[in-house]
């Protein structure tokens, strides 16, 4: 299967990944210019995780086990970044169903009603994170989700 690994680097804006029909484009939620950046090397290759909808106007988080991402225990995460200042990553510890602790990805998702008010339609979004570990080795994956808002239901 080949992947494409998309780099966005951003000044202070926020920048996202959009995901149409398998092409990177750039999205951005301010003002100036996006470099774009391809490798499709196999030591950077990049796996897809789907999730789902994060709503624009409330705050939300979803979690990834590190293993998911082929990270394993003895490896240790120096550091984590987010393609996307939307999507605030940490590395959190949690105690798996066998009662063995594991790490996993916490992205918290702060509300954008910036977005909202501006009239920006839903969007398929890719946050990009990478995650360097000691061993030298870089982890990057791109959480695919739908990016929307709430729409409350009438009575």
């Amino acid at each position: 299967m080949y992947l494409k690994f998309v780099r966005i680097q951003a000044k202070s804006f926020p920048t996202c990944c959009i995901l149409v029909f398998g092409v990177a484009l750039a999205w951005q939620a301010g003002c100036g210019s996006v470099a774009v950046e391809s490798d499709t090397s196999a030591s950077n290759a990049t796996i897809v995780i789907d999730g789902g909808i994060v709503f624009a106007d409330e705050a939300s988080y979803m979690c990834v086990p590190l293993s998911r991402m082929g990270i394993g225990e003895l490896d240790e995460v120096l550091s984590v970044k987010s393609s996307c200042e939307c999507a605030d990553p940490t590395i959190v510890r949690f105690e798996e169903a066998s009662r063995n602790v594991a790490r996993a990805l916490h992205l918290k998702f702060a509300p954008e009603l910036a977005m909202l008010n501006a009239g920006v339609a839903p969007s398929n979004l890719g946050v990009v994170i990478k995650l360097e570990l000691s061993s030298g080795r870089t982890a990057s994956a791109t959480i695919q989700f739908l990016h929307t808002k709430q729409v409350k239901q009438e009575h």
